[in-house]
């Protein structure tokens, strides 16, 4: 299953892409839902890349949900970042068995850049029966995390 969405922040496209790729293990800052997010360091990261992951906590229980984010594929000079989500401590039915993001940094103007979130996402066969609704929320949580990546950097980063 793919969904995309996008969103165009007014903020130069330089300064996002540092804050979705550079700083890419700093997601906490910047997506509501992440309580505490930290660099994995299980290899050595892709060429260009800055780290070889992330891991985005979603609850304060050292038992609670997470999701291993592996980086595949980093351009700067295509603005792109391509990394594989993999959910940890899901509970026996959780519906997405991997997802794999591309997110694009693509200028619009000297200061403002548009933002796209591409999702490939695969679903367990739990996911698969109850695929309308699943399909219908991930793609509000899609926007949700470009909504407050928007916050952020209008509130937090100067153009």
């Amino acid at each position: 299953m793919n969904i995309t969405q996008q969103i165009i922040i007014e903020r130069n496209p330089e300064i996002m892409w540092k804050i979705v790729a550079e700083e890419f293990d700093q997601a906490h800052k910047w997506m509501g839902f992440v309580t505490h997010s930290y660099q994995l360091k299980d290899s050595a990261p892709i060429t260009n890349a800055p780290m070889f992951g992330r891991v985005c906590e979603f609850t304060d229980k050292a038992d609670g949900l997470k999701a291993k984010e592996e980086i595949l594929s980093y351009s700067k000079d295509r603005m792109e970042i391509i990394f594989d989500v993999v959910p940890l401590n899901t509970p026996l039915i959780f519906p997405v068995r991997k997802n794999i993001v591309t997110m694009i940094v693509s200028p619009v103007g000297k200061n403002s850049a548009q933002i796209t979130w591409n999702a490939n996402v695969t679903l367990t066969s739990f996911g698969l029966l109850i695929f309308p609704l699943i399909k219908r929320g991930l793609s509000k949580n899609f926007a949700a995390i470009l909504r407050d990546l928007q916050q952020y950097a209008l509130k937090n980063v100067k153009s």
